[in-house]
This record gives structure tokens, C-alpha cells and sequence, in this order.
């Protein structure tokens, strides 16, 4: 019906008689004979999660230990997407002499994540009068999915080329605790070492039929990292007399991070064989291979202070150095205090002997941490590379060109945060929670800014502009029936942040009297950093009304937003928030006898986000043609929409497609059952516990992509269900 549809709003032939002319011969073929398939179905295959664990702990007056492995095998609900996980974790600990205690805690992980996933963008676009196979077989995959090759393939990647993808993770925390002579005071050091190596294969090997001629291809990547984290920590804790109590706690440690990354690529193995795949990419007839290697360095320095007086009124004051080598050479370290004050108020006599509340504590914060999250050499010129033949014949040359602008004064990007806190429990307990409020100024954010073309470079890194966040956060604990067979317990969790851009580069180039907003990057003073900046939609025109020149019938009608009368670009204007305002979350605990079920809620709500699938123009769905997109509804002449534009819309304004992201999901509920201790004890068991437990079971939503929570327009969200034992000895 949509080629139909299509054909016939611009002007064409749309004759129902004649369908099969408006297909390709195989989508003809399959549409005489009924034969269809279900482009979704071809992309996904059964999905299943096992996990085996073992453990093995024990303890003696001065030993501990904890060894534990596992094994995970992942298959997802796409076809081709597996995984599997091993892991081994040591933990452990000993007291070498009173004054001397020694542990370790190591963990080693290895992730294979290897194939090719089917093309899920491709199986929402593909016609279910396409073939997916081109032997009878179904080994061959079609590669271009039909005769004009418009969609492509769902499975040809996945498939016909093969992946390598492993990755493998050391990390090991060791540390030394010595109590020294004075009392009270004692000496820690911890030294952290994490090593990461990957590999990344991949293959596309000779292809020569069914419309396709490719010669081959192999890449092997391998990426290697190393961390080390250093800490010595000197600690000092005093009681004077009975109502004071002081704690000290100077810390200096340096980390370091280092990568390398190699990778070779062979090209075009005609002539000679691929056989060996990325084994040997000696026999391709183009073969590159390139390096890079980075290291970043840092230390930091903290002093802080906890004093308690009578076990109420508790002072924490804290101030940190940290220095870091991404930074401009003038700029490298910052300076960041904080203090933080608390009344634990159920302690005083005036509500130690109140039968309401069991215990109130008031909450007081205030202090500053640093950024540093920007890559090595930021800071620096970095070269670039390029090569240059000087005349006929002549070798090639390499040449090095400046790539950026260096900024020595780049720093530290500052956020101050104020924060005021209170934790309840009343009614003996029966309800309890947190509230908090919070409010955080960042200052010399670390943004890449344009610069103006005559100055050779696109961008420089600096620290321009602040921003301010503020929200409020709630947890809700309650016992809302407690009865000897019977419990009913719930958890209620909300926040809700507001965050708006204060100032940017404090400039006013057009005179008036107001701080410029920078409309490239879709920022603006006042509004929060993630916004939808753009037209409005302001309905769809019909017949019967006044149409401007360039615009038709079932075109989009822009709102004219700064009411002048025609529609130009000052009618763009921030439609919305990309990131989510509220967010709440409903745990109910149920409990009869040996029985108990839990269900969780959750929502995230006041965002919105852009859904290319509403995009009648998109040329990937080509509208004439056989090929799926959302059925979202469409104007014609007998369906006059006022929500959805006709087929032919050509988007002249090329505006983006918005929709609320907003969500409520039953998250997750798991049911399990708990054996008497008479049937465990008969088995020489000391638990046994049978479980049933199910994620993802349903999302409200008007979200008209796969998932609303990640904003996934192809990939949807896994319903998954497990049974399970949990046994011990």
C-alpha cells in the first residue's frame, strides 16, 4: 500500500492490478506465489544466559581466603550476537604479625565477543518479498538483498565475514597495614595494577557472485593498557576523654596510565589465496600496518579531618591537590576543599525519648571537585602526517603538518557543589529513607570551541563557560505489613535534576545587552545542555488551506514561532530536553511462609528524543519501492492526517522527527521459594532456594523505537526469563 500510496501522490501509475510491475523480479515472484518472510524473525535467533559459579572460602585465627570462578554463556536475541565470560577472583588476607597485615584481592576476566551480528537497520527496512538466501541450502546469503540493491542484506556480515573479538582484564589490588609505635596511628600503602589486552580480527573474504565482486580484506588489531594506581595513606585516630573523638588521614599517591595499539591490514588477495584469512596478510597485494602508543601520569595529595563530639555533631573538613599530565604545561594542578557537617538530632534528650522517631540526622555540604576526563595531549600541538609526491617519478615523501592549536593554560574544569541532607527513621522503624538537595556550579568547562577560519584551525580545546545543576533526591523505605506468615515491605526512589548553561564565552557580538548563545552547538544561555533545537510542527497542510509557494498538500506546516509571517530560520527554538528530568523507581517485597515475590518498577519521564523511522524523506526507506518502514500512518487523500505528512514529503526545512522518550516499565520481578530447614538438614544442606525471575517484562510508552530508555531505534531491549538453584553446603 505504501508504494501504491507513493506512486500515486507523485503523479505515477498506482495501479493494484499492476503490482508486481513496481517490483524487482524477485519481489514479483514472491508476491505472485505468496511467499514472504519476516524480516525480524530472519535477524533474531533463541536467546538464553547460562552462569555457573563456584566458590571455595575459609579462615583461620590469622588467615582468610576466598577463591571463586565463573563461567557465563550469553546468547541474545539477534542472530550471531554471542558472548562468553570466565573469571577467576583470589581474595586474600593475613596477619604476618600484630603489628603487620598483608592482603590481596585479584581478579582475571576474559570476554569472548566474537561474530558478526545480523543488520537489524537493514531487517527493519527489508521487504518480506525479498530473499534472504541464494542457495537452497541457505549458506549463501544474498549480499545486495534484491536485484536494485537498495536495502542490502541481514545477513551477509554475519555470516559470509568473520570477527575476532577477545578481550582480557588483570586487575589486582595489593596492600601492606602497619600499626606503628604511637597509638592509634597507623600506615597503609596499596598498589593497583590493571592490565587490559585486546584483540579485533576481522575478515571479508573473495566474493564473486551473485551480483557482488569483492577481492578480500583482513585486519588484526591488538590494544594493550596498563594502570597502576600508588596510594600511602597515614592514619591517626584519638578519643579525648569521652566525648571527643578525632580521626586524620593523609593520603599521597601518584597513577599512571599507558596504551598501545598496533594494527596491520592486507587488501585484495586475488592472485594469490585468502584461505588463511588474517593469518597472512602477507599474500594481500596492499598491506599497511600503523602504531600509536600514549601515557598519561598524575598525583594527588589529600588531607582530612573527622571530629565527633558526644556522637551527634560530627565535622569533616578536606582539602585535595591532584595534578594531572593532560593539562597545559601553566595549568597542570588544582586545588579542591570541601567541608561537611553533621546533627545527628535523635541523639539529643529533647527526641532521644520521642516514640515516633527512631533516628534523625541532618546533613551539610559544601565543597569542590576536579575533571580531568579529556584524552592525553589535549593540551599539545599534535602532528599530523601526510604524503607528497614532488614531480613525476619522484619517491613519496612524508610530510608533517600542526593538526590543532596548543592550549598551555588548559585546566582543571570545576564543580562546586552545596548539599543539604536528611535521614529518617519513624515509627519504630516502620518507615525510613533520605532526602536530599543539591545544587552544583561548574565552572571552565572543558569544550572544544569554533574558532574563525582565518585562523588555520577549525577548534581549539579550552576552558570556556559555566553551568549550574541542581535536583533533589528521595528514597522511601516503609514496612507496610509485618505479620508472622506474612511481610509486605516497599522502596520508593525519585530524583529529579534541572541543569541550565550560565554562561559560555561572556560575549556579545550583536549588541544587545544580552550574552551570545552559540546556536552550532545548540547552546544557550539558561537552557540545559541537551536540547532539541529545531522547528516546530505545527500540523500538516490540507487542501483547503492557504499553501506558500514550495510547500503541498500533506507537506509538514512549520510553526511561525517568532509570529513575523514567514517561515525562516529565527523560528527554530529549543523544543525540548534530550535527558530525562524524573526519574522513580517502585520496589514491592512480598513475603508468605517460605514464598516471596518481588517486583520492580521503573520510569524515567520529561525528555524527548529524535526518531529518524518518522522520517517520511529518509531516502533509506525509498517510499516507492517494496521496502518496510514504520506504519507510523501517512496523509492521503482519503486519510487526511494531521500528524504524519504524505509519502512525497521532502522535508524542505530538513528538520529532525521528535518523540517523548518518556517510559514507565515493569522492570523486574523474580519469584523463589525458600526449602524448611528439616528438608535442608535431611539433604546435609545448610540452604536450598528454587527461583523463577523474569527483566523487561513490559514498557508503557508512546516511544515508537525499539527502546525508549536508550533511545535504540533498532535494537530492542531483551525480555529475558531465568530459573534457577541456589544451593549450599
Amino acid at each position: 500500500q505504501k508504494t501504491l500510496d507513493s506512486r500515486r501522490e507523485a503523479g505515477l501509475e498506482s495501479d493494484p492490478t499492476k503490482i508486481t510491475d513496481y517490483l524487482t523480479i524477485t519481489e514479483a515472484k514472491n508476491y505472485t506465489s505468496g511467499t514472504t518472510i519476516d524480516p525480524l524473525e530472519v535477524a533474531s535467533q533463541n536467546s538464553s544466559t547460562q552462569n555457573f559459579d563456584v566458590s571455595i572460602s575459609g579462615r583461620t585465627n590469622k588467615t582468610n581466603y576466598f577463591i571463586s570462578g565463573n563461567y557465563t554463556d550469553e546468547k541474545g536475541i539477534i542472530y550471531n550476537d554471542n558472548a562468553t565470560r570466565k573469571s577467576v577472583r583470589i581474595n586474600f588476607d593475613t596477619e604476618i604479625t600484630d603489628w603487620l597485615k598483608f592482603g590481596i584481592n585479584s581478579q582475571y576476566t576474559e570476554r569472548d565477543m566474537s561474530g558478526n551480528e545480523a543488520d537489524m537497520s537493514t531487517a527493519i527496512r527489508t521487504s518480506p518479498f525479498n530473499d534472504v538466501w541464494a542457495d537452497e541450502a541457505k549458506t549463501d546469503p544474498k549480499p545486495l538483498g534484491n536485484e536494485d540493491g537498495l536495502v542490502g542484506s541481514i545477513l551477509f556480515n554475519s555470516v559470509i565475514n568473520q570477527n575476532l573479538e577477545i578481550s582480557r582484564n588483570l586487575f589486582s589490588n595489593f596492600y601492606s597495614v602497619v600499626d606503628l609505635p604511637v597509638k592509634g596511628l597507623s600506615y597503609r600503602i596499596n598498589y593497583s595494577p590493571n592490565y587490559r589486552w585486546r584483540n579485533i580480527n576481522n575478515f571479508s573474504p573473495i566474493y564473486q557472485r551473485n551480483g557482488l565482486n569483492r577481492t578480500g580484506s583482513a585486519t588484526i588489531h591488538t590494544d594493550f593498557s596498563k594502570t597502576w594506581v600508588l596510594e600511602n595513606i597515614l592514619t591517626y585516630s584519638k578519643k579525648i576523654r569521652n566525648d571527643h573523638q578525632i580521626d586524620v588521614t593523609l593520603l599521597y599517591g601518584r597513577n599512571q596510565a599507558r596504551n598501545e595499539a598496533w594494527e596491520g591490514t592486507g587488501s585484495d588477495f586475488t592472485g594469490s589465496s585468502d584461505v588463511n584469512g588474517w593469518n597472512h596478510l602477507s599474500l594481500a597485494k596492499t598491506q599497511t600496518v600503523a602504531s600509536i602508543a600514549s601515557q598519561t601520569d598524575a598525583i594527588s595529595s589529600m588531607a582530612r579531618l573527622n571530629y565527633r563530639y558526644k556522637n551527634r555533631y560530627l565535622l569533616t573538613l578536606t582539602e585535595r591537590r591532584d595534578g594531572s599530565s593532560v593539562f597545559g604545561s601553566n595549568n597542570k594542578f588544582g586545588i579542591f576543599p570541601s567541608a561537611a557537617l553533621a546533627w545527628i538530632a535523635s541523639e539529643e534528650s529533647f527526641l532521644k525519648s520521642n516514640p515516633l522517631i527512631g533516628m534523625l540526622k541532618l546533613r551539610l555540604s559544601y565543597g569542590s571537585v576536579g575533571n580531568q576526563a579529556i584524552s592525553e595531549y589535549q593540551s599539545l600541538t599534535k602532528q599530523g602526517t601526510v604524503q607528497y609526491v614532488f614531480g613525476d617519478g619522484s619517491a613519496t615523501s612524508i610530510g608533517l603538518f600542526p593538526q590543532n592549536l596548543a592550549n598551555p593554560n588548559l585546566g582543571w574544569e570545576t564543580t562546586t557543589s552545596a548539599n543539604f541532607g536528611v535521614d529518617f527513621e519513624v515509627l519504630k522503624g516502620r518507615i525510613g529513607g533520605t532526602i536530599e538537595y543539591y545544587n552544583l556550579d561548574t565552572k571552565d568547562l572543558l569544550l572544544t570551541r569554533r574558532l574563525p577560519v582565518t585562523t588555520g584551525f577549525s577548534s581549539i580545546l579550552t576552558n570556556i563557560g559555566a553551568t549550574n545543576n541542581k535536583g533533589i533526591e528521595v528514597t522511601l523505605n516503609s514496612i507496610n505489613i509485618r505479620k508472622p506468615q506474612f511481610e509486605w515491605t516497599s522502596s520508593f526512589v525519585f530524583s529529579s535534576n534541572k541543569n541550565k548553561i550560565v554562561h559560555l564565552y561572556y560575549s556579545d557580538l550583536d549588541g544587545d545587552g544580552k550574552e551570545d548563545n552559540d546556536v552550532g552547538n545548540k547552546w544557550f544561555i539558561g537552557q540545559p545542555i541537551s536540547v532539541a533545537y529545531d522547528y516546530a510542527l505545527d500540523g500538516v497542510y490540507q487542501a483547503d488551506d492557504v499553501i506558500p509557494v514550495g510547500q503541498k498538500v500533506g507537506f509538514y506546516r512549520m510553526q511561525d514561532y517568532n509570529k513575523d509571517g514567514v517561515i525562516t530560520t529565527d523560528d527554530r527554538h529549543v523544543l525540548g530536553t534530550l535527558q530525562p528530568k524524573y526519574r522513580w523507581n517502585v520496589t514491592n517485597n512480598f513475603r508468605y511462609r517460605s514464598l516471596s515475590l518481588m517486583i520492580n518498577i521503573n520510569a524515567l519521564q520529561g525528555w524527548i528524543g529524535t526518531n529518524d523511522l518518522l522520517r517520511l524523506d529518509n531516502q533509506v526507506f525509498f517510499p516507492m519501492r517494496a521496502t518496510n518502514f514504520l506504519d507510523a500512518g501517512w496523509w492521503t487523500p482519503e486519510n487526511k492526517s494531521n500528524e504524519r505528512a504524505a509519502l512525497t514529503y521532502t522535508n524542505p526545512y530538513n528538520h529532525a522527527m521528535y518523540q517523548s522518550r518518556n517510559f514507565i516499565r515493569i522492570q523486574e520481578f523474580s519469584l523463589s521459594y525458600d526449602f524448611s530447614k528439616i528438608f535442608t538438614n535431611r539433604l546435609k544442606l545448610s540452604n536450598l532456594r528454587i527461583y523463577l525471575s523474569g527483566k523487561n517484562l513490559y514498557t508503557f510508552t508512546k516511544w515508537l523505537g525499539m527502546d525508549p530508555e536508550s533511545g535504540s531505534l533498532y535494537t530492542p531491549t531483551p525480555q529475558t526469563f531465568s530459573i534457577g538453584l541456589n544451593v549450599s553446603l
